[in-house]
């Protein structure tokens, strides 16, 4: 097997139109929307105002028409996977993307297998990579489809088979798009690379997975977590690499809600409220849920001394 599907209009391919403020379309990658644009071009900006005068409270329909490199601040809002038309165009211009519910090639470095005549079929989901450095700008992975996340819009059903000999490069593969709530990609990379004094909100939603592969330099660094979006938001945050050597906070303020110690405090303590968990090592892990009012432990490991 290929990375085309054949039949004509077997496999549904939607497409649309949208404008790519700058740097350069890779047909594959994941765009986002940008949730916080004013403008898309000087002939159709939709404000009285201009750029220097215009807030982000201004109403504008470019936030559901430009896009973006992803990243922690619009990885809620995913638009879809550059179409081989587009590859290779630099902004600013207009590009043709996949979006959710399309049948098309992600770029990724999974390997699928297509186990013919066997019990199974195996064909792995890859979310969109949020790969940040240390001075904010955009990785090489940004926008791949290279680790597991959550299910939804930002997620791929990967189903072809890659070429035996290089079953695990990086290249571009035939894969559904999920849709329903947004996955929130997979924040990566660099995250843990903030500056030493900082304290940053970062994405309250999807995967930040702390188990980094670069070689940026490692801080002690405090993640803070605002308030959900959405009843039934999800966060899950994974442990640093043991090698990393380094502690981060993942601070919730009075937003969370911990797990029953047993079913012994049921009656007299309900809930145990923490105003922070610590994630030290691989094997620390923070899943959280939003519903509504609070973030709910959905059954955290992390470090000692942690009450939920």
């Amino acid at each position: 097997m290929n990375a085309y599907v054949h039949g004509g209009s077997a496999a549904p391919r939607k497409t649309k139109r949208v404008f790519l403020l700058s740097g350069t379309a890779t047909e594959g990658k994941a765009v986002c929307y940008n949730w916080d644009a004013l403008t898309v071009t000087a002939e159709n900006d939709t404000l009285s105002g201009n750029l220097a005068t215009n807030s982000a409270a201004d109403w504008t329909d470019a936030r559901r028409t430009m896009v973006e490199a992803p990243s922690y601040k619009n990885n809620l809002h995913f638009a879809g996977v550059v179409d081989r038309a587009s590859d290779g165009v630099i902004g600013p211009n207009w590009i043709t993307v996949h979006v959710p519910g399309s049948v098309c090639k992600v770029y990724t470095g999974a390997a699928v297998s297509a186990n013919i005549g066997a019990d199974q079929n195996y064909g792995p989901t890859r979310t969109f990579t949020v790969a940040m450095t240390s001075v904010q700008g955009a990785d090489t992975a940004n926008g791949e489809f290279n680790y597991t996340g959550l299910v939804g819009e930002g997620t791929a059903i990967l189903l072809s088979e890659g070429a035996a000999s290089v079953p695990n490069d990086s290249y571009l593969k035939m894969a559904e798009l999920m849709v329903g709530p947004p996955s929130g990609g997979v924040q990566t990379q660099t995250l843990i690379s903030v500056d030493a004094a900082a304290s940053a909100v970062y994405i309250n939603h999807g995967v930040i997975n702390l188990q980094k592969t670069d070689t940026a330099a490692d801080t002690n660094g405090t993640i803070s977590v605002p308030n959900g979006e959405f009843i039934g938001q999800h966060l899950l945050v994974r442990g640093p690499l043991a090698a990393a050597s380094v502690a981060v906070n993942v601070d919730f303020g009075t937003r969370m809600v911990g797990a029953l110690l047993s079913t012994e405090s049921l009656a007299a303590t309900p809930v145990i409220t923490v105003l922070g968990v610590q994630l030290s090592a691989p094997t620390h892990y923070c899943d959280v849920m939003w519903n509504g009012v609070k973030w709910v432990d959905q059954g955290s490991a992390a470090a000692a001394g942690y009450s939920g």
